[in-house]
């Protein structure tokens, strides 16, 4: 049944989605397709759910060609649970990654209130000398800076509330990553 389906649909896909004009010669490609099943081999390795874990396979490396999928190399298979290669160890399963994590967060929260707590100081002076200032020149001057300036917060603002959604949602992503919680605090 699976033949037939593999077989069927590359007819129906060549039929229908067919550039115009081209012939494709059926009898041809089914022959082809036929020699490359029987050049792929079978498994020599039974699975089942008592001998899941317990089966060693080398591991191979593929690469891509025209015809399909072709085996590049193999290395052999190492015992289970066990691999040549050294694993990079993973910085989330260490405390310092979370203390500093935090600790980094909570530094730029403090560094970006202090900057907008400047730059709102800076607009509420320039609001004052637009309000006070008579000449045109300068208040268009004055306009411009203050809208640059008012963008800015708004961007800082922004910056800051990302900030403290990240540290509000960091308590999840270290549980998630089964860290003590205490990591964190």
């Amino acid at each position: 049944m699976k033949r037939l389906v593999l077989i069927l649909v590359p007819l129906f896909l060549f039929q229908f989605l067919g550039a115009a004009g081209d012939q494709v010669d059926l009898a041809k490609l089914k022959k082809q397709l036929e020699e490359q099943r029987k050049k792929l081999k079978k498994s020599k390795y039974k699975v089942s759910n008592q001998n899941l874990l317990s089966i060693e396979v080398p591991e191979k490396q593929y690469a891509l060609s025209q015809m399909g999928i072709t085996q590049v190399s193999e290395t052999p298979a190492t015992p289970a649970g066990r691999t040549d290669r050294k694993k990079k160890e993973d910085p989330t399963v260490k405390e310092e990654y979370w203390r500093d994590l935090k600790k980094n967060l909570d530094e730029e929260i403090k560094k970006i209130r202090e900057k907008i707590a400047t730059e709102q100081l800076e607009l509420n002076d320039l609001t004052t000398r637009f309000l006070s200032m008579e000449l045109p020149l300068q208040r268009s001057s004055l306009r411009d800076q203050i809208e640059t300036m008012t963008s800015q917060i708004a961007a800082d603002q922004a910056r800051l509330a990302d900030l403290e959604q990240e540290v509000a949602r960091l308590p999840e992503r270290a549980r998630k990553a089964g860290v003590p919680p205490g990591w964190v605090r």
